[in-house]
C-alpha cells in the first residue's frame, strides 16, 4: 500500500504529459481575419532622397506594440505584423527609423532588438536618420483599410514631415 501516491504521482505526470504533447485539437496557426490587418507599404526618404536600409516601426502609442519593414535600396518598405504576416493592426502610430550600426566587415547585417532588450547594433542615429526620428519621434499616422500607401519624406533638422 505504500506504492499507491507513487503510482498515482505516476499515472498523472503520464496524464499530463500526454495532454500537453496532445494539445487541445486546434490549430497553431493565428486567425489573422480577427484583428483586420492592413497591407502598408511606401517609401521613406529622408530630405527628398531614398533612406535605405532603414528599419521603419508603426508604433501603437498604448501597448507601444508595432509593426516593422526594413527599406531597400529605394526606400521602399512593406510592414510585418509577425515574421509570416505583413500588415498592421488599423489605428493612430507613431513612425519610428531606426538604423543598424556598420560592423567592422562593413555589413549591416545582425539581429533587430527593441528598446527593452536593444540590440546593440541597432541604433537611433546611424549616419543621416536624425534621433528626433527614434523613440521619441513625434511623427503620427493613422492607418485605415482605405489608405494603404505611405509615402514620408523626414527632414533631417526634424522640422517637417511631408506626406
Amino acid at each position: 500500500m505504500q506504492n499507491r501516491p507513487h503510482l498515482l504521482f505516476s499515472f498523472v505526470s503520464i496524464f499530463v504529459i500526454a495532454a500537453t504533447v496532445s494539445g487541445c485539437g486546434g490549430t497553431s496557426e493565428p486567425d489573422y481575419g480577427a484583428v483586420g490587418l492592413v497591407d502598408i507599404s511606401g517609401v521613406i526618404k529622408l530630405d527628398g532622397n531614398p533612406a535605405p536600409d532603414v528599419e521603419v516601426r508603426f508604433v501603437t502609442a498604448e501597448d507601444r506594440t508595432y509593426s516593422i519593414g526594413r527599406t531597400d535600396s529605394k526606400g521602399f518598405y512593406q510592414l510585418m505584423f509577425d515574421t509570416s504576416k505583413s500588415g498592421i493592426i488599423p489605428g493612430k502610430k507613431i513612425v519610428q527609423l531606426y538604423q543598424r550600426k556598420p560592423s567592422e566587415s562593413g555589413s549591416n547585417e545582425g539581429n533587430i532588438g527593441d528598446e527593452e532588450g536593444a540590440d546593440p547594433d541597432l541604433v537611433v542615429a546611424s549616419g543621416s536618420i536624425p534621433k528626433c526620428y527614434g523613440p521619441d519621434s513625434k511623427v503620427e499616422v493613422e492607418v485605415v483599410k482605405s489608405q494603404t500607401d505611405f509615402n514620408i519624406d523626414f527632414k533631417s533638422d526634424c522640422s517637417t514631415v511631408s506626406r
